[in-house]
């Protein structure tokens, strides 16, 4: 009594190697199959030339009815596509235009343009733009902090420093972060005060000439 054959160990189902193992096994089925019906002289059913791919975990079990009627190669193809795993595609995003309350909350879709002012001279553009990038040096500070001092008549320019009380009970990084923060508003205290010379100059002249500088 002959052994039947083992049916060979594939690790996943999905690999090439039983894919292909399932097509010779399918074919040499078919080709056994036929070899009956001729000795037979059994004409193949009307409905043979429809095939379907039968839903099964494993070949073997597979009747050949489904294949009766059907070439080898034929069954090599339809077998090997059907166990090529479908893909879905992509759905396209649309491009129908959103409702107008809907485009509100989800914002303007590219930032307006920044609005800018006249341009000024050429001269004052190269060297405000070295001091905005790489700033005044100490000893330039200090020369302008002493030529444009606060007003007499606007006083409050002028930072004021911190109670003796107040400074006594600061720990040491408060107080560097105080002196720091005072030195900067005597800076923009030391700018206004120059501009307002400038200004007090326009507005004092006689006749009004360039009060439109002030206007404008």
């Amino acid at each position: 009594m002959s052994e039947k054959r083992k049916r060979p160990d594939f690790s996943d189902s999905d690999s090439d190697d039983y894919i292909i193992w399932k097509i010779a096994r399918l074919k040499k089925r078919l080709k056994k199959h036929h070899s009956k019906g001729r000795r037979s002289n059994r004409s193949p059913s009307p409905q043979s030339d429809v095939f379907t791919t039968p839903d099964h975990s494993d070949d073997d079990d597979v009747p050949l009815s489904a294949f009766a009627g059907r070439n080898a190669d034929a069954v090599d193809s339809e077998v090997a596509g059907s166990c090529i795993t479908n893909t879905t595609p992509i759905e396209d995003g649309g491009s129908s235009t959103l409702d107008a309350s809907i485009l509100a909350l989800l914002g303007d879709e590219k930032p307006s343009a920044d609005v800018l002012g006249p341009s000024i001279h050429v001269d004052l553009t190269s060297r405000w733009s070295f001091i905005l990038s790489n700033g005044l040096r100490e000893a330039s500070v200090n020369t302008l902090l002493k030529k444009y001092p606060p007003p007499e008549n606007c006083p409050l320019l002028k930072c004021p420093r911190i109670n003796p009380e107040v400074a006594s009970a600061i720990n040491e990084q408060v107080a560097r972060r105080d002196s720091n923060l005072n030195g900067l508003q005597n800076q923009i205290g030391a700018a206004l005060s120059a501009l307002g010379q400038l200004a007090s100059a326009v507005v004092s002249e006689e006749g009004g000439g360039g009060t439109w500088l002030m206007l404008n």
